[in-house]
């Protein structure tokens, strides 16, 4: 059902408002399969705790939009660092503005303390660092 809605809806924002046309639709069945999800998820489980699920995702958004401020506004300063006629001082313009968003988004959400954040950083924990949990004795015991 989505896809014929996003294939009727770029045809038809594709016409006045060419390639950003194409967006939009993209956005709206985006958001139309999302709601259609929550509602359908909340009807087969009888009930989602929403406002945790809506504070988190405003929680989300806000720390989002800043870094994606941040990376706009130092796109225009990164263009005296980087020559922009050469592929890769496009590359490490984007990279440079697209590492310090990244700092700030990660840094917004520790800031608002989201779980999504503290679940990421147990997960590359456990598969990166994979450490092993030593007792404490076993750290004083000598070799004999």
């Amino acid at each position: 059902m989505s896809v014929a809605i996003g294939i009727a809806s770029a045809y038809w924002l594709m016409q006045p408002f060419g390639i950003v046309g194409l967006a939009m639709a993209d956005v709206i069945v985006g958001g139309l399969n999302v709601i259609l999800l929550t509602y359908f998820l909340q009807r087969k489980n009888h009930g989602l705790d929403l406002s945790s699920i809506f504070s988190a995702l405003a929680r989300i958004l806000v720390s989002a939009s800043v870094a994606g401020v941040v990376i706009y506004l130092l796109l225009a300063p990164l263009t005296k660092v980087f020559d922009q006629s050469y592929f890769l001082g496009v590359l490490g313009q984007g990279l440079t503005a697209g590492s310090i968003g990244l700092v700030i988004y990660g840094f917004l959400c520790y800031i608002f303390k989201l779980p999504e954040l503290q679940s990421l950083s147990n997960t590359l924990r456990r598969r990166w660092l994979k450490t092993k949990n030593i007792q404490a004795t076993e750290m004083f015991e000598t070799k004999e």
